[in-house]
């Protein structure tokens, strides 16, 4: 699958807040829409900023990596307990579109992050990539268009 971004942007500093869970590359068709169920129960958040949503991929192991649910927050102050919090830097992002079902997105990061960003003029920033869901998507039937947003910084 040929890839190339939509554009490049420079994202603002944000605060989100959310479930934070550890997933397994071999549960994660069933456990990240379960994960995106349980947190569409708790919209909207006291503060929240806007309709986006965004599933950010973090501190990746062996076999998975923590994914998070979330929407942007004005602050933390009056986030529920139960929720995590993120702050996401500013930085600057190879932006990607991902259109058809959701069941099939993992072909794209396949395609950005083994086959565009190693022969890209891009390195890995080191910072959460991350899924933006505005509302080209549809939450209940999992298709439409949405984003995956790579931070990168020049390669040396």
């Amino acid at each position: 699958m040929a890839i190339e971004p939509v554009r490049f942007d420079d994202g603002r500093a944000m605060q989100l807040v959310g479930i934070r869970r550890m997933q397994t590359y071999g549960g994660m068709r069933i456990g990240i829409p379960e994960q995106w169920a349980e947190f569409e129960q708790w919209l909207p958040l006291p503060g929240q900023q806007g309709q986006v949503s965004y599933g950010v991929m973090c501190q990746e192991t062996g076999d998975g990596f923590e994914y998070m649910t979330g929407v942007e927050v004005s602050d933390f102050l009056d986030a529920p307990a139960e929720l995590g919090r993120m702050r996401v830097p500013s930085q600057h992002y190879a932006v990607f579109a991902h259109t058809g079902g959701i069941d099939s997105i993992g072909e794209t990061w396949r395609a950005v992050m083994e086959e565009w960003l190693p022969g890209s003029p891009w390195a890995d920033a080191h910072t959460p990539p991350f899924e933006r869901y505005d509302e080209r998507f549809d939450p209940v039937t999992g298709e439409g268009a949405l984003e995956l947003w790579i931070p990168v910084v020049p390669k040396r």
